[in-house]
């Protein structure tokens, strides 16, 4: 495990190497509670107002995640892929595919995080904008849309075209519920 951090707020520097390698049986590893290989680098160099970085993931030789990561003086993006491998499966493997594209912009102030979230997988395209209040645990009126991209996700027997979910998350986690829309435009 290997970090370099170089923060000089007054300096306005901001620079970070992380490189983190727990092979399959080690000490890391074991900490981590994984029986896999896994690396993970995340460098970023730039300013406290400009910084570029990435993040690249592996777990026994395979992508876990690719991420390229952004700050414009406090706007904040995180754009890349994602391979679920075998942590997910079922529909939600088919649903994501072998890999997910996600893209998220936002600002953090005071607690809250707000901006706009966008996931694109093989068989479902989701899209939320609003906020989360990480103080209180709470949604800030987030709107999420979730369309059907694959019209035979739910099985060769059941064919759906032009399915929408729309929902608002507003309200504090404990105990959370929200109303949805559904609409189908033909099933087969």
């Amino acid at each position: 495990f290997k970090v370099l951090v170089n923060a000089e707020p007054d300096g306005n520097v901001f620079d970070l190497d992380l490189d983190y390698r727990a092979p399959k049986g080690g000490l890391l590893a074991s900490f981590a509670g994984t029986r896999h290989d896994t690396r993970v680098r995340l460098l970023g160099d730039g300013t406290w107002k400009k910084w570029d970085g990435a993040l690249v993931a592996n777990e026994d030789g395979a992508q876990l995640a690719a991420l390229r990561l952004y700050n414009r003086s406090g706007l904040y993006r995180i754009s890349g892929l994602v391979w679920h491998r075998d942590y997910l499966t079922g529909l939600a493997a088919r649903a994501l595919g072998d890999s997910t594209a996600i893209a998220l912009v936002g600002t953090l102030k005071n607690s809250v995080l707000a901006g706009s979230a966008a996931l694109r997988g093989h068989g479902v395209s989701v899209d939320a904008d609003g906020g989360v209040d990480l103080g209180n645990n709470a949604f800030k009126n987030s709107k999420v849309q979730i369309k059907l991209v694959d019209s035979q996700l739910f099985g060769p027997g059941l064919t759906m075209r032009d399915l929408m979910i729309r929902t608002t998350l507003d309200g504090p986690w404990r105990g959370f519920s929200a109303p949805f829309s559904l609409s189908v435009g033909q099933a087969d």
